[in-house]
């Protein structure tokens, strides 16, 4: 869980990955509320860091829930993907 002041976007998280075999690693954002944010590689780190595309605003939420209703609950998951060995 990470928590965030509303009207601000700070940086939320960083990932980086390894592949053991050297292979290429393609990065995907998922998930009902992966759409509000933007993965970016920090070429200066080599990670990928993980920020709110615009400002989270608890009066007008922009996630939702199972239900379909608005709240303050974001939920993604950082997908890590390498090619196939073949």
């Amino acid at each position: 869980r990470i928590f965030v002041d509303e009207n601000t976007s700070p940086l939320l998280a960083t990932a980086t990955a390894i592949d053991a075999d050297g292979d290429p690693l393609s990065w995907t954002l998922t998930g009902d509320d992966s759409s509000l944010f933007d993965l970016t590689l920090n070429t200066a780190t080599g990670q990928y860091e993980l920020r709110f595309i615009d400002a989270p605003d608890y009066e007008n939420a922009q996630s939702v829930d199972a239900a379909g209703n608005s709240d303050n609950t974001y939920e993604l998951t950082i997908l890590v993907n390498d090619r196939p060995d073949f």
